[in-house]
């Protein structure tokens, strides 16, 4: 009797440690789908983070009185941004375009550059067009200039407002002020505002002036990024006016006035033009037309005048060094003013193959030709998402045929020695591809924020399967 007994209790222990193991097993398998889940989405949120450190601009201003030379200078895809130079505030907070800009120039360079995903902006003001600021940003007038750069960005389908007030006085400081943070919080949260500020630092290496005084830092951390003139700086017995040391001190210049720590805020200026000691301005393309031979050095003769420009080394070592400093970028005066796109000459090609040879990721905007506001439903789709739609159906495509048995007589009849259950195996096979296959498929097509409530809801499930 006491053998039968004993025999019993052996019997429903074994069954037991059987029971055990099993559910040892099944919280195991649970666990793999968890972790292969979380690995899957790794790459997603390595993605959102390497979108979320791109912050190198390249800005190119084109002047509405030099479109004729757009389509042969350049190349829309080697920028980040344009801005439209320029439309002109009014005394009565009203915006017009000059004499040599129209509503069809800008309307045209929107549609073309947004084709290339390249945002554009409009740069309100410029030397000798900024007189009206006063007027347009006092408090009578402030909201009428407000609302009507908002109605101009709306209309023209504008990526950034890039305010070129040449200069503010300093008793016009808290003005500027004002007006820069009431702009930013009245537009879209998706558009962009810029700030344009002159060479604080003179050819010489010494300040330019008190321009903390013109420009509280205030307003400029309001900006977005703030895009500093770093040419026209000579001075007496300092004819070259933007030097490779000029456009670094530049940098130095203005993060001291931010507080420092704001170099990822601002994008020096390169002039594609040559200036000579007594003012007179060449472009760059006419320089290489007339020059004897293509100069090697930042001054070239062109008769009888001599013109300080930057020549190729002197154009890559700019790049670099706003590439080493981790700046906001760079900014170009004007890339029309450059030789053709063929051209060996051409400046732009050194500026643009520089960042390449570094690697450095762009600031580059997302779907401007079909889907200017972004939307947190709708997704633009990319060949990694359709390697992910396609693996996502693949699983699929194996996991339900298994899930309803099919094809298990291709499974293995043991497995590490072991029988194998081909029906169970067979189902567990079929539910891990069917999640997965899911997952791929949501990664693919939707928001992030759609496979992720995906996943949580799955951890959810098993997590609560884990506890039985």
């Amino acid at each position: 009797m006491f053998a039968i007994i004993l025999r019993d209790a052996r019997a429903k222990k074994g069954v037991k440690t059987k029971m055990n193991v099993l559910r040892n097993k099944k919280k195991t398998i649970l666990l793999n789908i968890i972790w292969m889940m979380m690995f899957s989405l790794l790459g997603v949120g390595t993605q959102q983070v390497e979108a979320a450190n791109e912050n190198f601009k390249i800005i190119g201003y084109l002047p509405d009185y030099d479109t004729q030379h757009l389509d042969s200078t350049v190349d829309l895809a080697q920028f980040t941004d344009v801005n439209y130079f320029s439309v002109v505030p009014t005394g009565d907070g009203k915006l017009k375009f000059t004499d040599s800009g129209s509503p069809d120039q800008l309307k045209a360079l929107v549609e073309k550059a947004h084709i290339h995903n390249v945002r554009v902006g409009v740069s309100i003001g410029g030397w000798n067009l900024s007189d009206n600021f006063s007027a347009a940003t006092h408090q009578d007038t402030l909201r009428t200039f407000i609302n009507s750069i908002k109605a101009f960005v709306d209309e023209y389908k504008l990526d950034t407002v890039d305010i070129d007030w040449e200069y503010p006085e300093a008793n016009e400081a808290q003005r500027f002020e004002t007006f820069i943070q009431t702009l930013k919080k009245s537009l879209d949260p998706q558009t962009y505002v810029s700030i344009t500020v002159p060479s604080g630092v003179a050819a010489n290496g010494q300040p330019s002036g008190h321009w903390e005084v013109h420009f509280t830092p205030t307003a400029l951390k309001t900006a977005d990024w703030i895009n500093i003139m770093s040419y026209d700086a000579q001075i007496e017995g300092y004819p070259n006016h933007s030097t490779t040391e000029l456009h670094q001190a530049n940098l130095d210049y203005w993060n001291k006035i931010l507080g420092g720590n704001h170099m990822n805020k601002l994008v020096s200026g390169i002039p594609f033009y040559g200036k000579a000691a007594d003012g007179s301005v060449m472009t760059y393309r006419n320089i290489i037309n007339e020059a004897p031979e293509v100069p090697l050095d930042d001054e070239v003769m062109i008769n009888g005048v001599t013109y300080f420009i930057n020549n190729k080394q002197t154009i890559r070592d700019k790049t670099l060094a706003s590439i080493e400093t981790e700046s906001g970028g760079i900014m170009i005066w004007a890339p029309t003013m450059d030789t053709e796109k063929s051209s060996s000459t051409n400046l732009m090609k050194v500026l643009y193959d520089t960042v390449e040879k570094e690697k450095v990721s762009l600031n580059r905007a997302n779907s401007l030709a079909e889907e200017v506001t972004p939307s947190i439903v709708v997704k633009k789709i990319n060949w990694l998402d359709v390697l992910s739609v396609l693996l996502g159906l693949l699983l699929l495509s194996l996991g339900i045929p298994l899930l309803l048995g099919y094809w298990q007589k291709y499974l293995p009849n043991s497995l590490k020695g072991k029988k194998l259950n081909k029906k169970a195996f067979a189902k567990l096979i079929g539910i891990t591809a069917i999640i997965l296959g899911v997952l791929f498929v949501l990664m693919g097509l939707t928001p992030w924020w759609m496979p992720l409530l995906y996943v949580l809801a799955l951890i959810a499930l098993f997590v609560k399967l884990l506890k039985k």
